[in-house]
């Protein structure tokens, strides 16, 4: 449950940001002073913001996008080779070991999943990486047609780029590996060799979108130089508040997808009756819960990395306080459940720990509440702006 001193942080936090309560003198002073307070608060917004945009897209760029996609592009290529090798020697070993590069690459995409622009948009790459979520599991019918099939041609490279997303990536890969007859990898006929050709032919997929996507962020490409460089006559970005909108982006839709639609939904919704482990990413192959939390330390990272952070430095109380404590929290129980390998089937079943599931996407979703109004201000935007309708 939330603890008394953060229903009142809470409070405070909302109401500072409310128009006519920037600044607690507000309240009281004649209207003359209120103007001038007003203005006073617009102009160190302003000045803060202008520091920000400084440095925003190229250190972000630098120390966040682009050593994180090449984390995974670099796991995408270790994972090809393991495949690889056990499609030629099956064993018991080698299937172990392919399993633990699948759950090194699948963090290393969670970790920078909440990047929702640039080259990993384009040509459907990042559904291509993971179909998810597979709405009454059209996807799972996909792949287990493929299989079924067992037709070489349905996965020739260039054929197999073309056919549906649900059956290129991660998420089909983990089918192959954790789903219904995954023990027939280890079979040498028919079936256990086509599967396994298909599972290299994921990994080879998945390896060329990466190398397009960190090539696409090289410093001399046009996206970064648009980021870094904005002015009018460019296509997407043609000032900084543009691309401060775009990191701002990254982390208020972030933090909502992370509560609303990767956590809310296995709890049962709003009426919470029956829970749904199942529709969480990656409980096949049991990492569920270690990729919410790569995608929240992602969101972490990048509001350091940004800048952001130093917005929350100059709030008439320490939020930067208040927000490492909740995070901090947030990691502490996500660490608890991964230290005793506990599934996410099991921490829904028993009431203990479904509550503090229940109560962790809560305080996800307070943080989203803070960084959306906070950040609205500090970007000098309108407070009703709704970042995922990209406003």
């Amino acid at each position: 449950m939330i603890s008394f001193r953060e229903l009142i942080f809470l409070a405070v936090f909302g109401m500072l940001l409310l128009p006519g309560h920037l600044n607690a003198q507000t309240v009281t002073s004649p209207k003359a002073d209120v103007a001038a307070e007003k203005l006073a608060v617009k102009k160190q917004a302003n000045k803060t913001t202008e520091a920000i945009l400084k440095s925003l897209a190229a250190e972000t760029i630098k120390h966040h996008i682009v050593p994180r996609y090449i984390v995974l592009h670099d796991n995408t290529v270790h994972l090809k080779k393991q495949i690889g090798e056990f499609c030629i020697a099956p064993s018991p070993l080698g299937i172990k070991e392919v399993k633990q590069q699948f759950e090194k690459t699948v963090l290393s995409f969670a970790a920078i999943e909440h990047i929702h622009f640039g080259p990993i948009v384009e040509k459907y790459r990042l559904e291509r990486l993971a179909y998810w979520p597979d709405r009454k599991s059209r996807g799972v019918r996909a792949i287990k047609r493929l299989l079924k099939g067992k037709k070489p041609g349905a996965i020739e490279a260039k054929r197999f780029a073309k056919k549906s997303v649900a059956v290129q990536g991660l998420t089909a890969l983990e089918y192959v590996l954790y789903g219904a007859g995954h023990k027939g990898l280890l079979e040498e006929n028919e079936a256990g060799k086509f599967r396994c050709q298909y599972a290299l032919r994921i990994a080879d997929n998945i390896e060329t979108i990466m190398t397009e996507v960190v090539k696409g962020w090289q410093p001399a490409s046009q996206l970064v130089i648009s980021l870094t460089q904005p002015k009018p006559s460019n296509k997407h970005y043609r000032n900084r508040k543009e691309v401060l909108l775009e990191f701002y982006h990254s982390i208020t839709v972030g933090l909502k997808t992370l509560h609303e639609a990767r956590m809310l939904p296995l709890t049962g919704g709003v009426d919470g009756k029956k829970t749904k482990p199942k529709r969480a990413a990656f409980w096949r192959s049991g990492l569920a819960i270690g990729v919410l939390r790569a995608n929240l330390e992602a969101i972490d990272h990048i509001v350091k990395i940004s800048g952001f952070e130093r917005v929350l430095s100059r709030t008439p109380v320490d939020l930067q306080f208040h927000v490492r404590k909740i995070f901090k929290t947030l990691y502490g129980i996500y660490d608890d459940w991964l230290k005793a390998d506990m599934k996410i089937s099991k921490i829904l079943s028993e009431p203990s720990e479904r509550a503090r599931f229940i109560m962790l996407g809560k305080r996800t979703s307070h943080l989203n509440v803070g960084f959306s109004r906070y950040f609205a201000i500090a970007a000098d935007l309108p407070l009703g702006f709704n970042a995922s309708d990209g406003d």
